[in-house]
C-alpha cells in the first residue's frame, strides 16, 4: 500500500492488484505489530500535515472515533 498526500491535504490509499485481493478475500487490513507501527506514524503525520492545510471554516468540525468513514470514488 502506498499512500499519497496531495497538496491540499487530501490523500489517496493505492493498493497493488495482491494487496486488492487479499482485503476482498478477507474482508479487511491485517497488520502485524510493525504494519500498525509504520501505519500509524505514517496516519500520524498525513493527518497532522492536513490539519495545517486545511480552510479555517473546517479547522472546527467535530470529529469522532466511530464515525463512518465513506471514501471519494474516483473515475
Amino acid at each position: 500500500m502506498k499512500i499519497k498526500q496531495h497538496k491540499d491535504g487530501s490523500c489517496d490509499f493505492e493498493f497493488t492488484d495482491q494487496e486488492i485481493d487479499v482485503i476482498d478475500k478477507n474482508g479487511r487490513i491485517i497488520f502485524d505489530f510493525e504494519g500498525v507501527k509504520e501505519f500509524g506514524q505514517t496516519l500520524f503525520e498525513i493527518s497532522s500535515d492536513s490539519v495545517n492545510k486545511l480552510d479555517s471554516s473546517l479547522k472546527n468540525l467535530q470529529s469522532y472515533m466511530d464515525y463512518d468513514i465513506k471514501p471519494e470514488k474516483k473515475d
